[in-house]
């Protein structure tokens, strides 16, 4: 914990024989599933390509045909994107959002309803995204919360080239 709350940081793991990951971090996620409702926090994300800071929901109890995920990401190598996403059954609909400044400079509140019908994002109170699909409706299993901070050299054609000059990298969380 900080004075500004949670904080999830992101470095280069100690060498050590046998290890195959270069770099930890880590995630929180909340011990009860919900089905519906608002779901916000306010972050300041870090900087520097090749870092994925994300807030969603998620459950995939069987494998891809039962997954269902409600996304809002940050690919930091696109400093002023959110990508708004959700998962459905192994389909994946996604849509950026230019927000006009970049988060890490300053805490911003982001947030997403899911209701039955629909699905909307928000960043500063602000909608910014509404999705109404009759697919929606088949998004019904309750999902466990998430804000996770990561990487993955697999995923560099999305995420950018990781740039060790900003380790550490710090997601903060105040709400």
């Amino acid at each position: 914990l900080t004075p500004n709350g949670l904080a999830i940081t992101m470095r280069r793991n100690p060498p050590k024989l046998g290890r195959e990951k270069p770099y930890m971090s880590g995630e929180l996620q909340s011990r009860e599933a919900f089905q519906y409702g608002y779901f916000e926090a306010s972050m300041r994300l870090p900087e520097g390509d090749g870092v994925l800071a994300a807030f969603f929901t998620f459950i995939r109890p069987e494998g891809t045909a039962t997954w269902e995920e409600i996304d809002i990401e940050f690919v930091r190598s696109r400093p002023q994107v959110m990508e708004a996403t959700y998962h459905l059954h192994g389909r994946s609909v996604d849509r950026n959002i230019n927000l006009g400044f970049d988060p890490s400079q300053a805490f911003h509140t982001y947030g997403f309803e899911w209701t039955p019908d629909a699905l909307r994002w928000y960043v500063n109170n602000r909608l910014v995204h509404e999705v109404r699909d009759p697919r929606i409706a088949r998004m019904r299993r309750p999902q466990r919360l998430y804000v996770a901070l990561a990487s993955a050299s697999g995923l560099s054609a999305w995420l950018g080239e990781l740039d060790p000059s900003k380790e550490p990298w710090t997601l903060e969380v105040s709400c």
